[in-house]
Formats: structure tokens, C-alpha cells, sequence
């Protein structure tokens, strides 16, 4: 059951990316970042239960 709806900007989505990235050093899609970029910017009140789906990215780094 789904007891609300959040949204969050382009830019809080790359913010989670980077963090996931910077504290976990994992790579992950914008879309699982989105759960994250909801409980960081304060979207979602505790108590909270949140669940984040991440998969292996389709995201490459440059290489030097």
C-alpha cells in the first residue's frame, strides 16, 4: 500500500548519486537514487520505511 508520493529535482537526484558513490562506492541508476534523494532532502518524515531497489549500472566512467 502506498501511503503518499514524493518527488524530487534533477539535481537532488545526481546529489544522491554522488553520495551513494562518495560513502558506499557504488555506482548507481538515477532512478535507485531517487529513494535516496527522498530521505536525504527531508521528504520523508520518520518514522519512515523506505525501500531502495539498486541493480549492477549501466553507467560507465570516462576513461583517462
Amino acid at each position: 500500500m502506498v501511503d503518499r508520493v514524493e518527488s524530487v529535482s534533477e539535481e537532488a537526484i545526481v546529489t544522491a548519486m554522488r553520495l551513494v558513490f562518495e560513502r558506499m562506492k557504488l555506482v548507481i541508476e538515477p532512478s535507485a537514487a531517487v529513494g535516496v534523494a527522498v530521505a536525504v532532502g527531508g521528504g520523508a518524515a520518520p518514522p519512515m520505511r523506505l525501500s531502495v531497489t539498486t541493480a549492477p549500472s549501466a553507467i560507465h566512467p570516462p576513461t583517462a
